[in-house]
């Protein structure tokens, strides 16, 4: 009986890792040094319009550094040095125009059901929004945050949403007027937590071991017969 248990409770354990939450996935855009001004990114590029992650493509902004944006700081909260920026006035170094909103597409085999991203605001004030849809375009969940124009205080804010299995897509986007349209995003924080901020989404292992646990417990209870 001592030794079923002793098997019991280490396996019983190794279940406990495998339904630990999975580590969220966070993309800060700081894996190069990035031009400051959107007339100094040429297109294509390695700062955008579209950039592949292999859990997320992004398109509609370009990387640039922090030295446009005087509100993009650490102490903003902030990953230093870049952040993912958009506008529909100024150009790029091609003559181009971004749209003015940035969109991101899940990876196959990617599967999450929470997104949190810091914002920076830009030329005029604006309320925000970030809108999640699943595969077949039906709006999931919008968060919304009001935002002054930088460099005031509260030009920076933050957009989160969770609890979406089905989860696909998204888009962040201002209602600055056309032409006026000037932001940045950073800090992507791609999870499982649900609307209470846990995480029950386990690891894919977790399954195959409570049937592991299930078959040491039998076997021990055989042989004990």
């Amino acid at each position: 009986m001592r030794r079923m248990l002793t098997v019991m409770a280490v396996a019983g354990m190794l279940c406990a890792t495998a339904l630990t939450a999975r580590a969220a996935d966070v993309i800060d855009f700081d894996s190069l040094p990035a031009p400051d001004l959107f007339s100094q990114v040429m297109v294509p590029g390695p700062f955008g319009p579209n950039l592949a992650f292999p859990n997320l493509q992004l398109s509609g902004g370009v990387v640039l550094g922090s030295g446009y944006w005087s509100n993009h700081t650490a102490a903003n909260g902030a990953t230093m040095p870049n952040l993912l920026a958009t506008t529909d006035f100024f150009r790029l170094g091609d003559g181009s125009l971004l749209p003015g909103i940035i969109t991101g597409t899940l990876s196959p085999g990617h599967p999450y059901t929470s997104l949190d991203l810091d914002l920076f605001n830009g030329y005029l004030g604006a309320t925000f929004y970030l809108d999640v849809f699943d595969i077949n375009n039906v709006l999931l969940a919008s968060d919304a945050v009001q935002l002054a124009a930088y460099p005031d205080t509260g030009s920076v804010g933050h957009l989160g949403v969770a609890g979406l299995p089905n989860m696909k897509w998204f888009r962040v986007r201002g209602d600055q007027p056309q032409g006026s349209i000037d932001f940045g995003i950073d800090t992507l924080v791609l999870g499982d937590r649900d609307d209470d901020g846990d995480n029950e989404v386990p690891e894919p292992g977790a399954l195959a071991m409570f049937v592991a646990l299930g078959v040491v417990s039998a076997v021990v209870v055989r042989r004990r017969r």
